[in-house]
């Protein structure tokens, strides 16, 4: 740690671009948090909707912000990075929110042996309109272990490793599979830190996507590839559409019969309201 205080100091990163309808609540989530020691940068892509009169109303709670064009949402976060002056760096995008105003000081009290650990992981809430379910966090192989907005990754490890600009899509898997592979460590701590707001998130299975993915596992696209990829990708959905009428239906019965894919679904599927977390 560079951070001579007992807990680390947290760089909080909002990237935004016409975020006019959703930036406000996150400003106030991350400005509000009760941690003592937050650096909290907004890199805006040079708004044209009233995001930047937003910003610059709270522009008194803020480290740094600037509106300015941009390359796209990668380079806006490599942009925050490379002026971030944290010990571990958090992405918190707009329309996405703390989970509580106390997340970060329940995350480092929980977390007491963070020292030498590079990669900070907590839980994560998705929301779907006033529902929420919990999102299954990923602590094997070269996937990024949940959302960037519940992640805290020592500032120097993003500094060496900024996301790679030739990936549109998927530079956030770029990333963390190098840093999963240089060896650095990892820690889950099973503490909400934040709201991940799903409403209008785009259909990433296209061609774009399927390109990138094979270029991160060293094969070739191909149209007969992506199309496989895509039909894989319907039967699962209808898969977990029928186990979830089903569960939903008769779930003393789904427990009997399945009950390692119930218990799942109940944990991280099914949506409840915000209260049943709390």
């Amino acid at each position: 740690m560079t951070s001579t205080q007992s807990k680390p100091k947290i760089t909080v990163i909002t990237v935004c671009y016409n975020a006019a309808d959703v930036i406000e609540p996150t400003i106030l989530s991350v400005i509000g948090q009760d941690y003592g020691d937050v650096e909290y940068i907004v890199i805006d892509g040079a708004s044209t909707d009233g995001t930047v009169d937003i910003i610059s109303r709270y522009a008194g709670y803020l480290s740094r912000w600037i509106s300015e064009p941009d390359k796209g949402i990668y380079h806006a976060m490599n942009k925050g990075i490379s002026i971030a002056t944290g010990d571990y760096i958090l992405f918190m995008n707009a329309g996405d929110r703390f989970f509580s105003h106390s997340a970060l000081s329940r995350f480092f009290s929980s977390a007491a042996d963070y020292q030498g650990v590079d990669v900070l992981y907590g839980d994560t809430l998705c929301s779907v309109g006033n529902r929420f379910y919990k999102r299954r966090p990923s602590h094997t192989g070269t996937h990024i272990p949940t959302c960037h907005q519940s992640i805290f990754v020592a500032a120097r490890r993003l500094k060496e490793m900024p996301f790679d600009l030739s990936y549109r899509i998927l530079a956030d898997r770029h990333q963390f599979r190098q840093l999963r592979q240089s060896g650095i460590t990892f820690a889950y701590v099973p503490e909400f830190v934040s709201i991940y707001d799903t409403t209008g998130i785009s259909n990433v299975h296209n061609r774009r996507f399927h390109s990138e993915l094979c270029r991160l596992d060293g094969k070739i696209s191909s149209l007969p590839s992506f199309l496989r990829f895509r039909l894989k990708k319907l039967i699962v959905n209808v898969r977990d559409s029928t186990y979830g009428f089903l569960i939903r239906s008769f779930p003393r019965l789904s427990r009997r019969l399945f009950p390692t894919y119930t218990a799942n679904y109940f944990e991280y599927t099914h949506t409840y309201p915000l209260s049943h977390f709390r």
